[in-house]
């Protein structure tokens, strides 16, 4: 899918608004013939989606995004974690405590952010814990 293009309907339906979702920006903003609309729907092979199913699916691919730049670092913080749902949809704390279970010695280590210490997790023992748990780790 190259592009998410999201369309809204103004009471009159012959107006619509036409927003690119990844650019963010608005594409068109005016009045179209259906048939036309409809030949242009079928020519860049779109559909018409509810906002909740596209906005859905944008949180989907930024979550993708964040756990792939994650899996490049060494090491995660517990709220990298529970941000990129890497153990599921856990809280910070729930984090902290899964690794407290399962991590082995010398899995979790303490290292300075700025100028308080934050604790961190080897990116093995967050890919073991991940597949224990029965999450998806791509």
């Amino acid at each position: 899918m190259d592009r998410c293009i999201y369309v809204l309907f103004d009471v009159p339906v012959w107006r619509a608004v036409f927003w690119d979702y990844r650019e963010r920006t608005k594409i068109m903003d005016g009045t179209i013939e259906i048939s036309a609309f409809m030949d242009l729907l079928e020519k860049r092979d779109l559909v018409i989606a509810p906002r909740s199913l596209v906005e859905e699916r944008l949180a989907d691919l930024e979550l993708l995004k964040l756990r792939k730049q994650l899996k490049r670092k060494p090491a995660l913080s517990y709220k990298e974690i529970a941000d990129a749902r890497l153990w599921g949809k856990i809280t910070n704390r729930a984090a902290l405590k899964f690794a407290q279970k399962y991590a082995k010695p010398g899995e979790i280590f303490v290292t300075k952010l700025g100028h308080r210490p934050v604790q961190k997790i080897t990116i093995t023992a967050v890919e073991r814990i991940a597949k224990q748990r029965g999450e998806l780790w791509d």
